[in-house]
């Protein structure tokens, strides 16, 4: 089984042989050296952090949740269309909802508040605003006129043949059949498209899905409630049917039905748009008829408000609102606690301009706004910001922060009880295939004391012992926040919290086997005991230093190489004493090479090299795109006898060369002459001053005399032209470096 732990092993033990392979040195004592260097916590990865989601208190299913709420302002009728909609793609008949979800809908659908949901990832809360809008919808699309025929030419992207040859049918707008008004309920506005992309997935399968869509047909004659996506990535930007963009807009349907017809019936079918369904799939015909649900972000809202082309969509939602002061327009703000600062302050003046264009005051009656965020309190700070943020009394919201499950007490203690047998579940999980959890399960079972029917499946049976040795909540007691909260910790960390002083290795294994037999476990339902999250981060090598003393006295090694101790970031001084630079290699014969900054001494052939940019105000990112030849030099500490193949030759002109060199360790200087290395060196340019060439007896201004000096003393005037590339590239230095023999 790839349990959470073995497959960060796997990643960790691929990237390291990524780096022992392209990036193979020379000397194989210094590969070894540089994989226990970075095979470390806080190097190129961090150990897995382990976050068990925060429980939150749970009531009853949603039919047995609305009934009630809504028995006494709807109909028998309409109340149990809601509950077999809702169940169809929202909610299984069987899930049983938050404590928070029913608050939501008591305080939108009763009270007529506003709402600030403040519980954590995964507590549901897509559901707290989408349940007030598809609810809305249900009793608004009881009232609608059913829709026309639909034309035979829809698809209108898909040429048609004829007698005459392939034709190109007109365009017919994607809801050009409907009877019923068009406009928008509701808006969601997101700070960024990936969550744009992401509430995607769950409007198709609530709202899209072949059971959805079947049940309209049966309830609604044939209408849908239509979703859109309006953002940079909505095809197609620019003027609707101007010829050019008309030919894109239909290449891109063309390969969006060619996509969606790949993936269906699968699972991955919810992440591509069906263009016969309720999803709107361009700009165009969400500027003529808005959809229900329009999904945005800031920036692009601010770029409608700004054009005449949606204006259409703005003014059918605000007819809509006029035509019956009972409808109402629901404004969701997603991840709120991003809004912050001058950022923020303009995201609330859009919002005022936005419900101005709609024809809403901001304290309308027909406006009702639900919000998340992570980090705002009920609290007059936080009362005083929303009503500042959307220009409405603060005493129409209501902040709801979720109950949080009480865990069981002494969870730790029973869990750590069991060490030895969580510490062989763990192994067991990671070694046997699916097919052999049987065993290892029945073990883990015997080990703890708990018997199970034989017939009982072994992940019920593994979450029957999970649940008896307080697992979930000795998680969540480990991983706590003051407030009750989960927060993610660091494996290592967590190990010890849950296991006390033992081995490492023992606490380790034993914490896999938690998370691991968490991740198999299954209840009665068939559902997971818990959610839980592992993250996994790496990150890119951003270099290697080395000490430049090959007698370092901070390594042993027993066959020598031309360096000292290797450091994963720029350090000066070696505690040796020596200079530090940067380990260079050839990625074709693993030879190593010192590169560093240089400043110039009294000496024209000699300079300091330093592993930072000298100068105090570049950054350490921009210092590695400024390594030309006349601030960062590669020396070669060629070994006894090592020579280059060719120690001269020429690249786009320009005469590149190997010149014996002398670094000396304790000063760092590196300097022409002697015989423990080499230095790369290109020819030097400098541009004469005040010399101006004449062409054809005239001054030419933009040609200048460039004066080539080499280090074997050598001189030539050449003309160049400013702009000229052989000029730019005599003054950049490229790495290119000669294999040694």
């Amino acid at each position: 089984m790839t349990t959470p732990f073995a497959l960060f092993d796997e990643l960790r033990d691929l990237y390291l042989r990524y780096l022992d392979s392209p990036f193979a040195l020379r000397y194989p004592e210094l590969s070894e050296e540089r994989r226990a260097l970075l095979d470390r916590d806080g190097r190129i990865y961090r150990h897995p952090l382990i976050e068990p989601v925060t429980q939150y208190l749970r009531t009853d299913n949603f039919e047995n949740v609305i009934s009630p709420l809504l028995a006494g302002s709807v109909s028998a009728e309409r109340l149990s269309e809601i509950v077999e909609f809702v169940s169809l793609g929202l909610f299984s008949s069987d899930w049983r909802m938050f404590v928070h979800q029913q608050q939501v809908l008591q305080a939108c659908l009763l009270d007529g508040h506003d709402v600030v949901v403040t519980t954590g990832t995964g507590s549901g809360k897509t559901e707290c605003f989408l349940l007030p809008i598809v609810i809305a919808l249900l009793l608004e699309s009881a009232t609608w006129a059913a829709p026309g025929p639909r034309d035979p030419k829809w698809d209108w992207w898909n040429p048609r043949e004829t007698a005459a040859g392939r034709r190109w049918p007109p365009v017919v707008g994607q809801r050009a059949h409907e009877a019923r008004p068009s406009a928008m309920r509701a808006m969601i506005l997101y700070p960024m498209n990936a969550l744009v992309e992401d509430q995607l997935g769950r409007l198709r399968a609530s709202l899209d899905s072949a059971a959805a869509r079947q049940w309209l047909n049966d309830n609604r004659s044939g209408n849908r409630f239509y979703f859109g996506r309006y953002t940079g990535w909505t095809p197609v930007a620019g003027q609707p049917h101007a010829a050019s963009k008309l030919r894109k807009l239909r290449d891109q349907l063309q390969q969006m039905e060619e996509d969606a017809q790949v993936v269906e019936g699968t699972d991955a079918e919810r992440f591509f748009t069906r263009l016969d369904g309720a999803e709107m799939y361009s700009r165009w015909d969400m500027q003529d008829t808005p959809p229900d649900i329009l999904i945005t972000n800031y920036s692009m809202l601010n770029i409608m408000l700004m054009r005449d082309i949606e204006a259409t969509a703005f003014a059918s939602t605000e007819a809509w609102l006029r035509a019956n002061p009972d409808n109402t327009f629901y404004l969701i703000v997603d991840e709120l606690h991003s809004y912050r600062g001058t950022p923020g302050t303009e995201v609330a003046y859009l919002l005022r301009v936005f419900l101005d264009r709609i024809g809403l005051a901001p304290d309308s009656d027909q406006l009702r706004i639900i919000s998340s965020s992570a980090s705002l309190e009920e609290s007059e700070a936080g009362r005083q910001y929303l009503e500042h943020f959307f220009a409405r009394a603060a005493g129409r919201f209501r902040v709801i922060a979720g109950e949080v499950e009480t865990p069981t007490p002494g969870a730790i203690e029973r869990v750590r009880e069991h060490i030895g047998a969580f510490r062989d579940l763990g192994i067991g999980l990671r070694a046997e295939a699916d097919d052999g959890h049987a065993a290892v399960i029945s073990n883990f079972l015997e080990a703890i004391g708990v018997e199970v029917a034989p017939e009982v499946p072994p992940a019920r049976a593994l979450g029957t012992a999970l649940d008896h040795a307080a697992a979930v909540d000795a998680l969540r007691v480990a991983c706590a926040s003051e407030d009750g909260r989960a927060r993610p910790r660091l494996a290592p960390g967590l190990a010890h919290a849950l296991f006390g002083d033992v081995a490492e290795a023992d606490a380790t294994a034993a914490l896999e086997g938690v998370v691991s037999g968490l991740a198999t476990a299954r209840d009665e339902d068939g559902n997971a005991l818990t959610q839980l999250r592992v993250h996994l981060f790496f990150r890119n090598l951003q270099g290697l230093w080395v000490c430049t003393n090959p007698n370092c006295t901070e390594v042993t090694r027993d066959v020598p190489a031309p360096c000292g101790r290797i450091y994963e970031r720029p350090t000066f001084t070696c505690p040796c004493g020596s200079r530090v630079l940067e380990l260079l290699y050839c990625e074709a014969c693993g030879e190593i090479f010192f590169g560093g900054f240089r400043r110039d001494t009294a000496n024209p052939n000699e300079w300091f090299l330093s592993p930072d940019h000298p100068s105090l105000e570049t950054t350490a990112d921009q210092a590695a795109f400024l390594r030309d030849y006349d601030s960062f030099a590669v020396y070669w500490p060629a070994p006894a006898g090592v020579a280059p193949a060719s120690a001269r030759w020429v690249v786009d002109g320009v005469r590149r060369e190997w010149l014996r060199a002398t670094l000396t360790p304790y000063t760092g200087i590196a300097a022409l002459g002697g015989n423990n290395g080499y230095l790369f060196t290109l020819e030097i340019c400098t541009v004469a001053p005040h010399q101006t060439l004449k062409a054809h007896g005239e001054p030419t201004p933009h040609v200048a005399l460039v004066v080539m000096q080499t280090g074997a003393g050598h001189r030539s005037d050449l003309p160049f032209a400013h702009n000229a590339p052989a000029f730019k590239r005599l003054l950049k230095y490229w790495s290119t470096v000669c294999c040694a023999t």
